[in-house]
């Protein structure tokens, strides 16, 4: 109820991650979507879809120290509000074979995150590397996953 955490590790690289907060998805790096209302039968995202980049360099003032960047969704009928990136938790850890991005977004920079009225969450992610390709959750690129809702998959939240 109080928000959602993500972890993921990357292994098996020979080079240190490489990334551009201006260039999200283009760097090394975990990409996020979450709909709040996991409107499966919408092939456009509406103001309850996310996208969270976490990028395990690319910050701070020589660019060696994590990024967190909220993107909008391409061909959005409605952007999801600003989530202002003081408000997230993040941290990423780095080593030549790879690293670790950890991160908690609370419920209010989810907008319409409400587990109780809503407990199934749209979800998908995509782990980029330039040396080890990209990892997608369920389907093949050709899929316009990255502004389709409808192709994401199902996050079931159940009570404690």
């Amino acid at each position: 109820e109080f928000g959602l955490g993500i972890q993921v590790e990357v292994r098996g690289k020979e080079q240190l991650p490489q990334a551009n907060p201006d260039r999200p998805r283009a760097s090394d790096g975990v990409t996020v979507w979450i709909d709040t209302r996991d409107t499966r039968n919408n092939h456009r995202a509406t103001r309850y879809c996310h996208q969270f980049h976490f990028l395990p360099t690319g910050g701070g003032e020589n660019h060696d120290e994590p990024a967190f960047v909220q993107g909008k969704i391409n061909r959005a009928l409605e952007d999801a509000p600003h989530a202002a990136a003081g408000k997230v938790v993040y941290r990423a850890s780095t080593r030549k074979a790879g690293y670790l991005v950890e991160a908690f977004l609370p419920a209010s920079v989810l907008n319409g995150f409400d587990p109780r009225e809503h407990p199934r969450l749209g979800y998908f992610y995509a782990i980029r590397d330039d040396e080890l390709g990209e990892q997608l959750l369920n389907l093949s690129p050709e899929f316009p996953y990255w502004e389709d809702p409808s192709l994401w998959s199902v996050l079931q939240l159940q009570a404690k």
